[in-house]
């Protein structure tokens, strides 16, 4: 009940703490299933591949060494423009062990990605869509299922994506609600929600990340 400032330390050592909590409460919970044997085999997969960086902010973040990444994929003798982008190899893994299964991804995936939920049926007590606001999305446009949770193996109850795993890209925006600022694209916010844009790769996160995560789970099941 006591207030907690909200971007401080503070606030995230609480919430770890209300986390651990919890999972101990959950492991010792008499009623809890456990896995065992043939029951408890453990698989994994991964997959490395490039990724596109748009943003013009870690471009030069990356000249001026604030960032330490090595670049690929494009003309290193041409000026990084729309039609030369460099490129960052990044990884996802997909691991399963009994009615467990994770995807990983390599940054903040926004989650309806993983979820869905476009209907507004995971919105739980926030407002699905403010329409008030400026460039707000037309959810005609949104990726239709599966997602990523349908695709998974094992108990729905057991599917997760766990981010920012094996590294650390930004934002992975949906591409249907991808909006820039017209005059200083990256740099300042465009209108509406759109603060998850300036500290993305780029509008291909979704499908070159998100993609690769999609067919990274349907390569690990067995052939029919």
């Amino acid at each position: 009940g006591n207030p907690v400032p909200k971007h401080s330390f503070k606030k995230a050592e609480l919430i770890g703490k209300g986390v651990a909590t919890f999972a101990l409460s959950a492991m010792a919970d008499p009623k809890a299933k456990t896995v065992e044997g043939k029951d408890a085999k453990l698989r994994l997969r991964t997959a490395v591949f490039p990724a596109q960086i748009a943003n013009l902010t870690y471009h030069f973040a990356n000249m001026l060494g604030i960032y330490k990444r090595t670049t690929c994929c494009y003309d290193m003798n041409r000026p990084i423009d729309d039609s030369n982008l460099p490129s960052a190899e990044t990884r996802v893994a997909y691991l399963s062990l009994g009615p467990l299964s994770i995807i990983t991804n390599p940054g903040e995936l926004l989650p309806e990605l993983f979820l869905g939920g476009y209907d507004g049926s995971h919105a739980g007590t926030y407002p699905f869509i403010d329409m008030n606001k400026a460039n707000a999305p037309d959810v005609s446009k949104a990726p239709q299922p599966p997602y990523l949770i349908d695709l998974m193996d094992g108990d729905r109850q057991h599917r997760m994506t766990f981010g920012l795993t094996m590294d650390f890209l930004g934002y992975i925006v949906p591409r249907y609600n991808w909006v820039l600022d017209e005059k200083n694209p990256y740099f300042e916010e465009a209108k509406g929600d759109h603060y998850e844009e300036t500290n993305s790769i780029g509008p291909l996160a979704e499908p070159q990340i998100v993609g690769t995560m999609r067919q990274l789970i349907l390569s690990s099941k067995p052939k029919k």
